[in-house]
């Protein structure tokens, strides 16, 4: 899963749980307690030395951030015994909510048997005096306790921490049938069952005579069933539901609220953390490395209580924004509420106020993006325009590299994204204003304008201009992509995209040549182009990992011959009903089923070439080894935080300013042929750690492997590649092509872009073609054929396959087509994103996939384009030279 430029700088992405850093705590502990005379054994837990150490350092220089009893009520932390500290911070970092102390067992080792039970009446006593709130406004913050007890604790939520079996145990004490009944249908019933039935009084009956006397040893009722204030059985079924809980717990929510806050300032969040403190957790456990480099904080980068508080709800809402925006599993109108709107309740109900129009008709999707569309008018819009009216009143710039945690830049996010939900419920005109309004503010997300003038002329003439036919429509859109041409800010690797929108729009308008616009970086350089036929597997149960082969099997040819079906064979008549195939393609190959890159490598390497499937990695990896003492130099405000893998402005065009000097000598040594001795100095130092820096994949491919591809690409292809990354990093993050080719006898290299059924070329990747053809690398364009399929229509030639040098290139004219961003592989219906879908910009270079940990999966935004300006761009002649026609295909 590809990762957003700020997920890498942070070193986000992987999820380790909770047993696995335990398991970890424990291994640490143990080397701790050895013979080693460099280590020394401690009984602090690394989780307590994490949490104290982020409130000590933030306790020197930016207390002003909280209230003075926000910072007392965290001080007193210190007061408590250490098994009390330990089993609170353990609770921070669990979901919020109520546990039972059968759930900290596994603690016992840490702090014993007594001590857990002490920790958790030592956490539920009252630490201050409680504070009564007698306002309307929202409940004060209790900084009377820790933790909430069994006292505090509702039947229904007690009942909630039961396991099934308990349940169904009360339900046979209660007389109430369990069978067939899910966990919340017992809970229903048994609370239902309670409130309904009284529990009768009985007193001894009294002595009578005749008729009138009781039996022997029976008792009487002595209160009628109707009478005032019945016993409830409720009480009955809450006793016996506390019995099996045993001690149940639940942290302050406020508590956790402070502890979010802390571990924003710390660890200086761009996003709302989904949980806290990992980056230092997975550092002490040795679950991550980070490099070593000077880093300084910056005491002032939020210079009141009342900026950061507006910057902290400016995360918390765009977080909402993108649960509510995110797709869930398609469910009819009229259905129970998605569950982002049942998550973010709270919030939606303090930033808006509920519409008077209920449609109980409208799709999950549809009530999300009203809620949106709400947030955007009521809250976002209003609170992003004031933060404008003041940064625009602003007499000294902020530090370049800091405007990302101003509140106005994560509001600009905001804004853009809520815009999304207006084109979901098609009010285009309304959404076009909202572009406009961004486009005309250079303060934030100036690297996002290229993206905001595209999807505002895809606004303009795809959606407005079909439904009136006004003309002044593509008139207005070719004025702005006129300007979008012209502005500074718009990246190298969108001009395409903007170009070909602009010829398409005079097109449109049947301007004279005279009046066309003609661009000086509208041609590029197109691939060579090869093609192969290959035998194609249809079987969608067959799912290939990321090395290409099946999942869960062994690629044994006795046990995957089976998957070889062809269109003749009986299976095909149950997809008759599914015309188009879904995912990527799988292709037989030389050891089993496998993805269209793998047998487009083994059809290389009966060529001689040796080949890996690595994008756009390999290249980032070459570069993040060949410069990275450059990459970690100490340059003020580029690194805030010992856990960062790269500097926080490597994605602006300071990166390069800042290190010129540096960077022309590495560039020149490069080309002088020291490339390998550099690769290696950094491969041997960082390889065994698997130390981070951002764009780096150890396990790509190993150091031989590393300096091969070094060897045959060459100094001066390898330098001009570089420089591409020093210049623009954020913008050569995607679209490097699929796989690359060396071999060592004949000193070639070359990258090959594997296209099947269904791909085509992203503007990026054409760029990326174009880029590498320049710099004198070898670059194909492979089309894998159906053997037993209809020849593919697009591939209007077929190149028989041949060796070709590194400097051997095509200059054939640019094919100018409406533009299609996607990612670089063949995921073909499934992966492909569009520009008029989001304005997101994402590198390619993620974590590992192969080490076996989950990652967390992280949505596509456009949080990290640059905020400020990038180099100057290739001009744009105005007016146009003499008439000549541009070709249009």
């Amino acid at each position: 899963m590809a990762q957003t430029l700020r997920d890498q700088l942070f070193g986000i992405g992987d999820h380790v749980d909770e047993e696995s850093i335990d398991d970890a705590e424990r291994n640490r502990d143990t080397e701790a307690s050895s013979t080693d005379n460099c280590k020394v054994w401690t009984k602090e837990s690394l989780y307590v030395e994490v949490f104290e150490r982020a409130i000590n350092n933030i306790g020197r220089y930016e207390t002003r951030l909280f209230t003075a009893e926000e910072w007392d009520y965290i001080q007193a932390i210190r007061n408590l015994e250490y098994h009390s500290r330990f089993l609170l911070f353990r609770l921070v970092l669990r979901v919020p909510g109520w546990h039972r102390i059968s759930n900290f067992r596994r603690y016992i080792s840490e702090v014993g048997e007594d001590g857990l039970k002490a920790a958790f009446k030592q956490l539920c006593d009252p630490c201050g005096p409680e504070i009564i709130d007698l306002t309307d406004d929202e409940p004060a913050p209790s900084f009377a306790y820790f933790c909430q007890g069994q006292d505090q604790l509702e039947l229904a939520d007690g009942l909630r921490l039961l396991l099934v079996d308990e349940l169904k145990g009360l339900c046979k004490t209660f007389c109430v049938q369990p069978k067939k009944m899910t966990k919340d249908m017992m809970i229903t019933a048994l609370i239902n069952n309670a409130n309904s039935q009284s529990t009768l009084s009985f007193g001894p009956v009294s002595n009578g005579k005749g008729k009138n006397k009781a039996p022997e040893g029976k008792l009487r009722q002595t209160t009628l069933p109707y009478a005032a204030s019945p016993r409830k059985q409720t009480e009955t079924l809450r006793q016996s539901m506390l019995t099996l809980v045993e001690q149940p717990i639940r942290l302050n929510p406020y508590l956790r609220t402070l502890f979010m806050r802390l571990d924003i300032i710390w660890f200086r969040q761009t996003h709302y953390p989904e949980s806290l403190f990992t980056m230092a957790l997975l550092c002490g456990f040795n679950k991550r490395t980070y490099a070593t480099y000077e880093h300084v904080r910056d005491p002032d980068i939020w210079s009141t209580r009342e900026e950061y508080l507006l910057y902290e709800t400016g995360l918390q809402v765009e977080a909402a924004v993108d649960d509510l925006l995110k797709q869930e599993p398609a469910s009819k109108a009229g259905a129970d509420a998605p569950s982002a709107l049942k998550k973010w309740k709270d919030l939606i109900r303090r930033l808006i106020r509920p519409s008077d129009e209920e449609d109980n008709d409208a799709t999950p999707a549809h009530q999300k993006a009203r809620i949106v569309t709400q947030i955007l008018q009521q809250h976002a819009m209003p609170m992003w325009e004031k933060l404008l009216a003041a940064e625009s009143a602003r007499t000294t710039p902020r530090r370049s590299g800091l405007e990302r945690f101003e509140p106005g830049y994560v509001y600009t996010r905001i804004v853009r994204k809520c815009s999304k939900a207006l084109a979901t419920l098609k009010e285009f005109a309304s959404e076009k204003e909202v572009l406009d309004k961004l486009l005309e503010q250079r303060h934030w997300r100036r690297g996002s304008r290229a993206k905001w003038y595209d999807r505002r002329a895809l606004v303009l003439t795809k959606h407005l201009y079909k439904d009136n036919k006004n003309t002044d429509l593509l008139r207005e859109a070719r004025v702005g992509l006129r300007a979008a041409l012209k502005d500074d800010d718009t990246a190298t690797v969108l001009r395409p995209s903007l170009i070909a929108r602009l010829v398409q729009v005079e097109k449109w308008l049947k301007l004279p040549d005279a009046e066309k616009t003609y661009c000086d970086d509208a041609a590029l350089k197109k691939p060579e182009e090869v093609s192969f036929h290959a035998i194609r597997v249809w079987d969608e149960g067959v799912k290939i990992d990321a090395r290409g082969k099946i999942k869960g099997k062994e690629n044994k040819t006795a046990d995957i011959t089976r998957h070889f079906a062809f269109r003749e064979e009986p299976e095909l008549k149950k997809t008759v009903s599914s015309p188009r195939w879904k995912g990527k393609s799988l292709w037989q190959g030389r050891d089993g089923t496998c993805n269209v890159e793998t047998r487009a490598i083994q059809y290389y390497e009966e060529q001689g070439f040796k080949g890996i499937h690595s994008e756009t990695q390999i290249l980032t990896t070459l570069f993040g080894l060949l410069f990275w003492d450059i990459i970690f130099l100490p340059i003020p405000g580029a690194f805030e935080t010992p856990w960062q893998t790269g500097p926080l402005d490597i994605g602006e065009d300071s990166f390069y300013n800042a290190r010129r000097d540096p960077i022309n000598r590495r560039l020149e040594e490069i080309r002088s042929g020291r490339a390998r001795a550099k690769l290696e100095e950094h491969d041997d130092r960082y390889r065994e750690a698997k130390t981070c820096c951002i764009g780096v994949n150890w396990d790509l491919c190993g150091r031989e492997e590393m300096v091969e591809i070094v060897e045959c690409l060459g100094g001066e292809p390898l330098a001009a590649i570089c420089q591409l990354f020093c210049e623009d990093y954020g913008g050569r993050c995607s679209g490097v092509p699929d796989l690359v080719l060396w071999n060592m006898e004949t000193k070639e290299c070359k990258f090959v872009e594997v296209k099947g059924p269904g791909d085509g070329l992203s503007e990026n990747q054409k760029l990326w073609s174009h880029a590498l053809l320049t710099a004198r690398c070898a670059v194909d364009l492979c089309w894998v054929l159906d053997k037993n399929g209809k020849k593919k229509v697009s591939a209007k030639k077929t190149v028989k396959p041949r060796r070709q040098s590194r400097a051997s290139t095509s200059r054939t004219k640019l094919t100018i087509r409406t533009p299609s961003v996607g990612p670089e592989s063949e995921d073909e219906e499934a992966m492909v994103q569009d520009l008029e879908e989001g304005d997101s910009w994402e590198p390619s270079s993620a974590p590992p996939p192969l080490l076996g940990s989950k990652q967390r999966p992280f949505e596509i935004d456009d949080d990290d384009d640059p905020p400020t300006k990038l180099r100057k761009r290739p001009g744009t002649n105005f007016p146009t030279p003499p008439a000549k026609k541009v070709k249009n295909s």
